[in-house]
């Protein structure tokens, strides 16, 4: 899938849902290593990987924005506690300062760009071990994640059908 072929998809679902999607890109590059080439080579990761966003709208270059001196291995621990302690649903008062952390990293960055761009949907594509991440439960000091956005998560871009279907008249099986 190239960038044209996706922002042409998130232009499609915008125009067929009203939602204006951003997808966001959470990886881990060593240092040094330019984000494009390093998806494409051999390289293993590392526990000092720098961790990496990459936001792509329909309207706009993609955003890139370098987490200086976050790790993976800081990232891992940080999410590690979160999950184990939202699964084994513990007090909000355990997991929050984990939701804050997370959301720092993950959504202060560019949320200059999400507001300019007036972005209400946010799908999100994780680098593997970060998968499991309750993102929808991730805070701001003031508030949850889902409270301004819907939020999703794709393994990828290139295992996932993105065209647009509407689901209102569709039966449920649950």
């Amino acid at each position: 899938v190239n960038l044209p072929q996706v922002k042409q998809n998130l232009k499609s679902v915008e125009e067929s849902t009203g939602a204006k999607p951003a997808l966001i890109y959470v990886a881990f590059f060593p240092t040094g290593v330019d984000a494009i080439q390093g998806r494409n080579s051999n390289i293993l990761p590392q526990v000092d990987d720098q961790l990496e966003l990459i936001v792509i709208t329909a309207a706009g270059e993609p955003i890139r924005k370098q987490i200086k001196g976050v790790t993976r291995a800081d990232v891992d621990l940080v999410a590690r506690r979160f999950s184990d302690s939202i699964f084994y649903e513990q007090p909000e008062t355990l997991f929050l300062p984990q939701a804050q952390q997370l959301h720092k990293w993950f959504i202060e960055p560019i949320q200059g760009q999400l507001d300019t761009q007036e972005i209400d949907n946010l799908v999100f594509l994780m680098d593997s071990g970060l998968r499991t991440i309750p993102l929808a439960a991730l805070h701001d000091g003031e508030k949850y994640l889902i409270e301004d956005y819907s939020v999703g998560l794709m393994p990828s871009l290139s295992l996932t059908d993105t065209r647009y279907q509407d689901i209102k008249d569709l039966g449920l099986l649950a």
